[in-house]
């Protein structure tokens, strides 16, 4: 080095420095592109739960089998022939399932659901089925117009597990499909009591992406990647229970996380009335509630709070106010209520019905004119008199002049 140049380079401190600050920038960069990862994954899952949900609504459109599919497999390995494929005779298998269970060869759950629909007479929770998205089925049983046909592919989250689809068992039934009988609770993280759903519980069916820490998903082979278990809202999603949660994405650990996707279907009624199928001239009200007059609390399918006037009232059965003790309407616009003769009754007297309980009548003593002795009939004495009672002291009738 010649005398009077100057040294030029870092020291061991400035390049420390440089370092320090390097790192900063590195971490802060690298944080943007995990985010940018992030929404790139997530947003891939709602364009394929998208086309998911496309799927199963062309599937069930009249002329088609008018149906959600069942579940298919959950442990069936992706690229096996059976994979993607619903269960056979879906409604006889769920039974075989215990309730809340869910069976080990196939992975599929049958579970309570969030209410009891009009679907059947019981009153139990109509149930659900917990399982994989049937894309194999819906693509073989596609409408030939369809542009919404989907693949394996379509089924597998960006992080490579199987999403997961649960819907209500009487949806997969095509006689017994009715949009307004989903038994499917889809609430916000907030509470049970936060519904997403009008009506509430009546979610369809539920399609569910696990997040990134794959909580309850199943592997593209077929096994259970991360027991569901821990504290976190995604947890709900996984559980194999009717209700789900569609919250905001928490990342922060704790009970609060959540990383989940989900689509979710529910009959909204935009309408109170609509015409009944091939029968112009009727319509039907479409509420799968109860229907109230003068009361927010109906308690029966029609419950009017006041008084109903008609020409004329058509029943099959007639009860009293708690829908017991019910009669026949042939009691009182039928053939009557008889009462006939006891042995021992004097010769021409009868015996009136003088009300009736429980569908039977309430029949008096023997009955002849008032202050005669009983005749061979009941008839009035003078001309243009008519029976209007009966006298409680001698059991006679009482005439009068109309």
């Amino acid at each position: 080095m010649k005398y009077g140049e100057s040294q030029k380079g870092f020291t061991l401190i400035e390049l420390g420095i440089v370092m320090v600050v390097s790192a900063i920038l590195l971490i802060g960069v690298m944080e943007i592109y995990r985010t940018y990862l992030n929404d790139r994954q997530f947003n891939e899952s709602l364009e394929k739960q998208n086309r998911i949900w496309q799927a199963l609504n062309d599937f069930s459109e009249p002329g088609q089998p008018h149906r959600f599919p069942c579940p298919a497999p959950r442990t069936v390995p992706a690229g096996d022939p059976a994979a993607g494929v619903e269960v056979p005779n879906c409604a006889v298998f769920a039974m075989t399932i215990p309730l809340n269970t869910c069976d080990a060869a196939t992975g599929i759950c049958r579970v309570e659901g969030a209410r009891d629909t009009q679907d059947d007479d019981d009153n139990l929770n109509d149930f659900v089925l917990i399982g994989a998205v049937p894309h194999r089925t819906m693509r073989e049983n596609m409408p030939s117009a369809s542009l919404n046909s989907i693949s394996g592919e379509d089924t597998i989250d960006p992080w490579g597990f199987q999403m997961t689809y649960a819907v209500t068992l009487s949806q997969t039934i095509a006689v017994r499909y009715n949009p307004a009988f989903g038994a499917i609770r889809v609430r916000t993280e907030v509470g049970p009591d936060e519904t997403v759903l009008r009506p509430r519980d009546s979610g369809q069916f539920v399609i569910v992406m696990h997040g990134e820490n794959h909580r309850g998903a199943y592997m593209r082979n077929g096994q259970l990647s991360t027991p569901c278990v821990g504290v976190g809202d995604d947890v709900e999603n996984c559980d194999d229970d009717s209700d789900f949660i569609a919250g905001i994405r928490r990342m922060g650990e704790g009970p609060r996380y959540y990383d989940d996707v989900i689509e979710y279907q529910s009959f909204q009624l935009s309408r109170l009335w609509a015409v009944t199928p091939g029968q112009n001239n009727n319509i039907y009200n479409v509420n799968a509630g109860f229907v109230g007059v003068g009361t927010d609390n109906p308690a029966t399918r029609l419950h009017v709070n006041g008084n109903i006037r008609a020409d004329r009232g058509l029943a099959d059965q007639i009860c009293d106010s708690n829908g017991g003790n019910c009669f026949s309407p042939e009691k009182l616009g039928g053939d009557g209520m008889v009462c006939a003769s006891q042995p021992g009754d004097p010769p021409g007297s009868f015996r009136a019905a003088r009300g009736f309980a429980f569908g039977e009548p309430i029949c008096s003593d023997p009955i002849g004119l008032a202050g005669i002795p009983v005749l061979n009939n009941a008839a009035c004495p003078n001309a243009g008199e008519f029976v209007v009672g009966f006298d409680i002291v001698t059991g006679g009738v009482i005439c009068e002049v109309p």
